[in-house]
């Protein structure tokens, strides 16, 4: 995410076809589960899926771009592995 971006709604032009937005969002929100350091970065355009904007695809955009220069980074985990994932879950 670029440091000083504010994304605002209304702020530039409405998209035409909001649902390209709405699937490219939708899959860095999966994403974001394995590379976290996307995290924040999808986290914010993902608040504006009612009235998108040209900048707000723009930073979608911007975030692709940055998993297309770093594709060997994120939690990979082999078939042969020992690990085994455990999970706890209070209902307070």
């Amino acid at each position: 995410m670029q440091p000083h971006l504010q994304l605002h709604k209304g702020s530039g032009e409405l998209l035409s076809k909001p649902t390209t937005y709405r699937r490219l969002i939708g899959r860095l929100l999966y994403l974001a589960h394995s590379r976290l350091e996307i995290a924040y970065a999808v986290r914010t355009p993902s608040q504006f899926l009612d009235d998108i904007t040209n900048e707000h695809m723009l930073a979608g955009l911007h975030v692709l771009k940055f998993l297309k220069n770093s594709p060997s980074q994120g939690l990979f985990f082999s078939l042969s592995s020992p690990l085994t994932l455990k999970g706890f879950s209070d209902s307070d």
